[in-house]
C-alpha cells in the first residue's frame, strides 16, 4: 500500500497467477479421480476378524481424503474466481486510462501553439 492509501497491481503478475490456480484446479481432479477408484469395489483384505473393520477404517479415511480434496478445489475454484474478477477490472480500468489518455493526446497535437 501506498502513502496515499491506493494499492499497486501488477497485472501481469495477475495473469500469471490466475493461470497457475488453473493449472491446480486441472491437477487436483486427477487425485480425486484416484481416490474414487479406491472405494469403488470392496478391498478383500483377508478371513480374519479385524479384515472387515480394516476395510472400514480403509473406506473411511478415503471419504476424508476425498472431503478434503474436494474442500481444498473449492477453494482454489474461489480463489481463481476472484483473481479472475480483480484482473478483469484492472483491466478495464487500464483500457479506460489508455483511452482517455490517447483522446488528451489527439486533443493536445490539435492545438497549434505557435499561434498562442
Amino acid at each position: 500500500m501506498s502513502s496515499n492509501g491506493s494499492f499497486a497491481v501488477h497485472l501481469q503478475s495477475l495473469v500469471e497467477f490466475a493461470a497457475e490456480l488453473t493449472t491446480q484446479l486441472t491437477g487436483i481432479d486427477r487425485p480425486n479421480g484416484h481416490l474414487e477408484s479406491l472405494t469403488e469395489r470392496e478391498i478383500r483384505l483377508g478371513a480374519f476378524n479385524e479384515a472387515g473393520s480394516l476395510w472400514e477404517n480403509h473406506f473411511l479415511a478415503v471419504a476424508e481424503m476425498r472431503n478434503l480434496v474436494g474442500r481444498a478445489r473449492e477453494a482454489i475454484d474461489f480463489a481463481e474466481k476472484i483473481t479472475g474478477t480483480v484482473m478483469n477490472a484492472y483491466e478495464q480500468h487500464d483500457d479506460q486510462i489508455t483511452s482517455s489518455l490517447s483522446g488528451l493526446g489527439s486533443t493536445v497535437q490539435s492545438v497549434d501553439f505557435r499561434r498562442a
